[in-house]
Formats: C-alpha cells, structure tokens, sequence
C-alpha cells in the first residue's frame, strides 16, 4: 500500500494523490467487503435497562397473554402487580443511573449537557422528518438554495456593511509581533495519535469507515502524514477534502415541518478534519497568537483555561463590584443570527494578515480553505459555498 502510492505511482500533485488514495481505499474495501442491503431492526436504548427490568418483562408479558386468554379477573389482577413492578423496577434504575450521572460528572458541563439534551429527547423517533415534498432530489436542492438565500439575506440587512470600506488600510493596525509564514510539518507520531484518539465517526464520502483506519494505521500512516504535509508546505487545501456532506436537522424536536425551523449539519471527511479540527492547523495558529499576545482580551472562546463559565464569571463579578460602589449596571445581550455562517472570507483574510501576521504560504493555506468550501448532499445537486463556515 505504502509503496504503491509514494513509490511505484510517484504522484506529486495533492489533489492527484487524495484522489488516488480515495480510489484506492474505495476500490480494495469493495473487493474484500462489497456493500450489501440488509434489513435491522432497531430498538431505543436506554442505558439504565438491566437484567432485573428484562426479567420482569417477561414475567409482566407472560401473565398479561395468560390473562387475556383466561379472561379470569383473578389472572389480570396478577397481571396488574406484575406490570406495576416492572413500572418501579425502571423508574428505580432510571433515578439512580442518572443521580450517580450527575454525581460523577458535577464538573463536566460538556457531558452534563449532552445528557440532558439525550433525557428531553427520548421516546422521539430517530428518523429524519422533512418537510412534504414529491421527490429526495427536488427537496434537497430546495434546501440548499433556502440555506443560502438565508445567509444572503442576512448579509444584504446589515446595517452599513460596506466590504471594500471594510478593508481600508487605516483601519487595519500591523502586528508587532514576529510574521507566521509557514506551517510545521507534522510527525508520523502526531499523526497516529490524531488518528487513533478521535472518536469513530466517519462521512459518507470517506473511502472507508473510521474504524477501518486506525485498524490499518501502520499501513496509512506515511501516505496520510505525506498528504497533510503537503498541503502545510504547498499553501493547498485538496477540493476533495472541501466537500462536506450537509443533513438538514430539526432545531426542536416538535417543530413545525418548515424550511426554516431546519439547520444545516455538516459532515466533513475524516482526513479534512485531521488537518483542520484536530489541529494540524489550529493548534500552531493559536500558539502563535498567544504565544504574541493577540488575542482579545475578553475573547471566552477558542483559547485554554476559558469558557463560556469563564465569561459569566467575568460578567457577574463586574456586576458585584459596581453593586459595592452603589453604580447601576446595565446589561445588552446581543445574539447574533448564524454568526458564522455570515463571515466575510476576504475581510477574515486581511485580518488575519494585518492583525495576526499570517502570510506566505500559511496565509496562501488558509486562502485556499475557505476558497469555495463545497456543500453537498447525497440527493442534491454539488453547491458552492463563497461565505461562512461550514
């Protein structure tokens, strides 16, 4: 495999090289586990269910049929106390499963949350709900023109945007730290650990899934070191790794079927977010603006020892000390609609490079990012993504 893809091919060019490992992977993976339908029946899990709750299942189940073949009412009083059983058996084991929960993670806000969101959504179907519509194909294009209509929308409301206006030098303070120019390579060994330690999910466009990678990591290692650091050194980031999967998903489990009560979700391949997300890239970029003092000052996110909690805490410790110096206080709270989604990839660019010092080839990756990210949907048509991020 090795061998194959950096010796006996000699391939150069990036994108050539992603779209011969893609190929390759895909074409192997068909050979020795060609894709076959199957038809699986799947059940809500619930992780408080025990041996104890099964038993009682049962026993509940076979007096209930007993019951309703005797008729008797001394067969479906039996019925009843077994049933009321089972009902506290697995209001017990829910209370305590989710009290020893909270309990064992009081300082992980993180998994607290996620819990929380898991309880309000059970008993709710797993299967996607859209709205009415007459085929898969005109619905999905339908979606990805009203996502971007949206953020257009948006854009054209803001009051007093002004691109070019934006980008004046006068307004642009320069860096008086040192230049970032380029990216370090990465090491074999750092590659194997951002592939082994995320979890195991996997895109649809992945040539094979996740677990499959870190089972062959020995195999891949050099081929996918070669590729991220090709991309560090050349300022290029491969289109095939721009592509992202994008699944509309309800933003309230009840919400009425229309467009706009949808977000998009999207899904990169796992190679894209090794170098992206798990900070091939991130990791050196903030290193540099810490390491200069860059940074905001009150910036809560995207930096170590800060959170959302941190901000809070901030806020509500100005607030008690203008209370101790008997001054009102008076709080705006503004929420920014698809914050992200709205950013201005040529004003982000010029920031980088006046505010923060990228430049040459780093500047050139980053370029290259966010030089048309691809949204794309199994059933719609390829769209082109110029603003935001996905």
């Amino acid at each position: 495999m090795t061998s194959g893809f950096l010796i006996s091919v000699g391939i150069l060019n990036l994108d050539d090289l992603v779209a011969c490992y893609n190929s390759t992977l895909t074409s192997i993976l068909d050979k020795h586990a060609p894709l076959i339908t199957k038809m699986v029946t799947v059940r809500a899990q619930v992780p408080w269910f025990n041996d104890d709750i099964k038993n009682a299942k049962q026993h509940h189940r076979k007096h209930e049929r007993k019951w309703r073949m005797s008729g008797l009412e001394s067969d479906r009083r039996v019925f009843t106390l077994m049933r009321n059983h089972t009902t506290k058996l697995m209001e017990n084991a829910r209370r305590v499963y989710y009290a020893d929960f909270v309990s064992d993670n009081n300082t992980d806000q993180r998994r607290l949350f996620k819990a929380a969101n898991t309880c309000m959504l059970l008993g709710h179907s797993g299967n996607a709900v859209y709205p009415p519509h007459s085929d898969s194909f005109t619905l999905a294009n339908d979606f990805g023109r009203f996502f971007i209509k949206k953020i257009t929308d948006i854009r054209t409301k803001l009051d007093g945007y002004d691109s070019a206006a934006s980008l004046r030098d006068d307004d642009e303070p320069s860096v008086a730290g040192p230049l970032f120019t380029t990216f370090e390579p990465v090491t074999p060994d750092y590659v194997r650990k951002v592939i082994v330690n995320p979890p195991n999910k996997s895109c649809a466009s992945d040539p094979v899934p996740t677990t499959i990678m870190k089972d062959c990591v020995d195999v891949l290692l050099l081929v996918v070191t070669t590729m991220i650091n090709l991309s560090l050194k050349d300022g290029f980031f491969p289109d095939k790794w721009k592509e992202a999967l994008v699944k509309p998903i309800l933003k309230k489990p009840n919400a009425h079927l229309e467009f706009k009560n949808f977000h998009p979700v999207s899904n990169l391949s796992f190679l894209s977010k090794l170098t992206e997300i798990f900070k091939a890239v991130s990791h050196q970029m903030v290193h540099h603006m810490t390491t200069h003092d860059l940074m905001p000052v009150f910036q809560s996110a995207y930096r170590k020892g800060h959170s959302t909690e941190t901000a809070l805490i901030k806020i509500r410790n100005d607030i008690l000390m203008n209370m101790n110096n008997q001054e009102v206080t008076l709080l705006v709270l503004l929420d920014l609609n698809t914050a992200f989604d709205t950013i201005d990839h040529t004003l982000l660019l010029r920031r980088l490079q006046s505010r923060f010092g990228f430049t040459g080839t780093a500047l050139a990756w980053l370029r290259s990012y966010l030089s048309y990210l691809i949204d794309s949907n199994t059933w719609s048509s390829m769209i082109h993504v110029q603003i935001g991020a996905t």
